[in-house]
């Protein structure tokens, strides 16, 4: 039986892109920049503030596509803890049950050499008995 799961690698890939996102970072950097160095170009400010624009609404899609993805590896963590914990029990009830047969086999072995013995001994009573009743 496999994990009820798959692999939550991707997933958490999937999360580390987002948040290595250093676009307005960079954007920002570049306004900052432009305006100290007091070689103001403003229609170069004004391309950037629309990059900055692109670059706030794809921060929100990524933290949502983040957030989205958390909990689904949430969830996948949650059902595979609770498939985890249904395998432990079931492996419990397993060593429950081999144990009793073990010692049902114990419990057999020992009544098994008890017949046996007491079989030995009728052998030797009834060999015995042949050697009064011949003399």
């Amino acid at each position: 039986m496999s994990a009820p799961v798959g692999n939550t690698c991707p997933k958490i890939d999937d999360i580390i892109n987002c948040l290595d996102c250093d676009t307005v970072d960079d954007i920002t950097n570049s306004l900052v920049e432009m305006i100290d160095s007091e070689n103001v170009d403003l229609n170069l400010i004004k391309d950037l503030i629309d990059d900055l624009r692109i670059a706030v609404n794809d921060d929100r899609f990524n933290r949502e596509i983040a957030s989205s993805t958390m909990e689904d590896i949430r969830s996948d963590n949650s059902e595979l803890r609770s498939w985890g914990y249904e395998q432990e029990e079931r492996a419990d009830e397993l060593e429950n049950d081999l144990e009793k047969v073990n010692n049902h086999l114990d419990d057999t072995e020992s009544q098994l050499e008890l017949v046996n013995s007491e079989n030995h001994d009728l052998k030797c009573e009834n060999e015995e008995l042949r050697n009064i009743t011949c003399v």
